[in-house]
């Protein structure tokens, strides 16, 4: 286990009595190891500890871990740390990132643009286009169709 996840369970101590002494919180309560669920938390201390791929992350001690599905961290973004835990027979995979800033380039234009919303049209705007209400579409209408069947019965 890593220096490092013991000093968090101790700052998160700490963090505990401080919010406690402020009066934001009640006394922390001591809570067994075995009445609790599981939970490890794993600082990135060079570069191959945390290896995020498709399916899977790298954790460090422990290896590959699949993921469910694809796409819940970033490919861009690096890994600080992590934290598995177990609730339920079932593990969970919580991951702090950090994500660089893209700069967003902002299209000015000399000529202002107006927006009618309508009734029959969701909104209308100046040079022509016409946006459509996405709740008035058939396949909305009748899956609220189909909820209201459900609820009543």
């Amino acid at each position: 286990m890593s220096s490092k996840a013991v000093k968090q369970a101790i700052m998160n101590g700490d963090k505990a009595f401080k919010q406690f002494f402020k009066g934001l919180s009640k006394f922390p309560r001591y809570k067994k190891k075995r009445k609790q669920d599981v939970k490890c938390y794993f600082p990135k201390n060079n570069k191959t500890d945390w290896t995020v791929e498709r399916h899977r992350v790298k954790v460090p001690t422990i290896g590959w871990i699949r993921l469910k599905e694809y796409g819940y961290i970033p490919k861009n973004a690096t890994v600080k740390s992590g934290t598995v835990y177990q609730r339920a027979g079932r593990y969970f995979v919580s991951v702090l990132c950090e994500l660089e800033e893209m700069a967003t380039k902002l299209a000015l234009n000399a000529v202002g643009l107006g927006i009618d919303l309508g009734v029959k049209d969701f909104a209308t705007r100046s040079d022509g286009i016409v946006h459509e209400n996405i709740n008035k579409t058939i396949k909305v209408k009748k899956i609220e169709k189909r909820l209201k069947r459900e609820q009543r019965s």
